[in-house]
């Protein structure tokens, strides 16, 4: 098993935990958000654990496609489905006006990096910088907006509490933890474009383009293209 075929096992075992979890409840329990605020930060934290004292797993970070992080980014055109529940009144608009421009916007510049012939790296650091703080700042407003001790911005009418349940907690528990890690190894690879524009490179080892990684690259594709269907309201 190569490893991108690794990195999708890996996706597929947390993606059905977290849908696993988030069927039961466990993200719906009263009292501060503790368990999905672990599910947002323990991914992004052990990647960088992993790229600085784990030899196997920065190897396995620099084996990735570059275009693979950026296209996992195109899935953050789900996050217009922020405005559509907030018409209906199940999320604040202060939460969905904000998260769900800026996943628009990063979703748009991901498809303008991937589609560009020649990105410079000033446009892959800007392209990451705002994603990451988009992301950061969905968050924190998901936490402001939560029906929680610390949801200082909440009403009983007008929370994020419709978040801690399927299908949408697989956004913040499953999507959001991983387009931060994603953001994060993008950063950590900058120094593989320079000033001068060249397009995104493949992976530093060299690992596509064969068969098996033609196979990961579709497998890679239905994940993203999941998104939307993960995503999707129960009427």
């Amino acid at each position: 098993m190569n490893s991108q075929r690794v990195w999708l096992v890996l996706f597929g075992v947390w993606f059905a935990v977290v849908a696993i979890v988030g069927a039961a409840g466990g993200f719906a329990q009263p009292g501060p958000p503790l368990v999905l605020g672990a599910a947002v930060a323990i991914p992004p934290l052990l990647t960088i654990l992993g790229w600085r004292y784990v030899p196997a797993v920065r190897r396995a970070l620099l084996a990735v496609d570059l275009r693979h992080l950026v296209l996992l980014h195109v899935a953050r055109l789900e996050g217009a489905i922020f405005f559509l529940d907030a018409l209906r009144g199940e999320l604040p608009m202060g939460f969905a006006i904000p998260a769900g421009f800026g996943d628009v916007i990063a979703a748009i510049g991901a498809l303008v990096l991937l589609t560009a012939r020649r990105p410079a790296r000033r446009t892959f650091l800007a392209w990451n910088v705002f994603g990451l703080l988009d992301l950061v700042v969905a968050v924190t407003l998901g936490v402001l907006y939560s029906a929680s001790p610390v949801g200082v911005l909440s009403t009983t009418a007008s929370n994020t509490s419709a978040i801690g349940y399927l299908p949408l907690i697989l956004i913040p528990g499953f999507y959001v933890p991983l387009l931060i890690s994603s953001h994060l190894v993008a950063l950590l690879r900058r120094n593989e474009l320079t000033d001068s524009d060249q397009s995104l490179p493949a992976s530093r080892v060299g690992l596509l383009h064969s068969g098996d990684d033609q196979a990961s690259d579709r497998g890679l594709h239905t994940l993203v293209a999941g998104a939307g269907k993960a995503n999707e309201r129960i009427e």
